[in-house]
């Protein structure tokens, strides 16, 4: 008997319970690492590292239609395809250039094409051209930059940057183009549906 009550409190049974209990602390310590991590990296981000507001639906708030466009290039307002993302064309990804007089300047990506929103002179609204970044701000790339104006991305207009201002807007019968800024329902948009 004595025997068994020595195999018990061999070192080898203290050592194996303490080897098992091991590799789970550094489990646990390395989880906690990571979330505090990516916690840190989250709230230090700068607006482009974050996605900015990442993707979603451009609804307009007068009709409640979607912007959208086509692989031409053409933009224009249809019903929103429900549910939110199942149609790409009608999903938009504002990317954050810089702050301008406190104004938000962004460009705004279509997801389908990867080609930005961009305002000809005169009226027209297209997505023919790629989004130049952030660093491009010549005359000729000026019309894909819009200022973001109003309420976080529930009740914003988008002011051209190059289009003297000219605002975004649309139509019931779907049209959109740019005209003078002013404060209709038909130039406000909501992120999201």
């Amino acid at each position: 008997m004595p025997e068994t009550s020595n195999q018990l409190l061999e070192p080898k049974t203290v050592r194996s319970a303490t080897k098992a209990w091991r590799p789970r602390h550094r489990l646990a310590a390395f989880i906690i690492v990571l979330l505090v991590g990516a916690a840190s990296g989250l709230i230090s981000a700068s607006p482009a590292q974050a996605g900015y507001v990442g993707t979603n639906y451009l609804r307009n708030w007068a009709t409640g239609r979607c912007l959208d466009s086509n692989a031409a290039g053409n933009v224009y307002t249809l019903p929103c395809n429900l549910p939110v993302g199942s149609n790409r064309y009608q999903t938009w990804e504002p990317i954050f250039t810089k702050k301008i007089d406190g104004f938000d300047l962004i460009q705004l990506k279509n997801v389908a094409t990867g080609r930005c929103l961009y305002f000809y002179p005169g009226t027209s609204v297209y997505t023919t051209l790629p989004c130049p970044g952030a660093n491009n701000l010549t005359s000729v790339a000026a019309g894909v930059y819009w200022f973001v104006e109003g309420t976080p991305w529930y009740q914003v207009r988008f002011e051209s940057f190059g289009g003297l201002g000219r605002c975004l807007d649309s139509n019931s019968n779907g049209n959109v183009y740019g005209l003078g800024c002013n404060s209709g329902g038909y130039q406000f948009w909501r992120f999201g549906y």
